[in-house]
């Protein structure tokens, strides 16, 4: 792993974390009984977090999206393209209960 950086993401973290010096690392270490994380640790963790919202949030919009077409496609009688939608709209619906279970919160609900 290259210095600064985030192992998922790729995206540069230079300036936005900054490190403890050694001596505040020994004093958490002595203290808590535990060594402090890296720090770029955490902010590739709430960046990884941040991009599965997103993404989430982006799929389930577009899941509605399709729905409503579908729905108004049926409605207007054109049943073959209200089945391929509606057959688009499953499949987005079983992305997004993947992504709830790859998100560090999905599973943690399932422990």
């Amino acid at each position: 792993m290259l210095p600064g950086r985030c192992t998922g993401t790729g995206r540069a973290l230079e300036g936005r974390v900054r490190r403890l010096p050694a001596a505040e690392r020994g004093r958490h270490q002595r203290a808590t009984g535990r060594a402090q994380p890296p720090p770029r640790h955490d902010a590739c963790v709430a960046t990884a977090r941040a991009e599965l919202s997103s993404i989430t949030s982006t799929l389930t919009d577009l899941a509605r999206r399709v729905t409503a077409l579908a729905e108004r496609s049926r409605d207007g009688a054109d049943a073959d393209l209200a089945a391929e939608l509606f057959a688009v709209e499953r499949d987005l619906r079983g992305a997004l209960r993947r992504l709830e279970r790859a998100s560090p919160e999905g599973r943690s609900r399932r422990s």
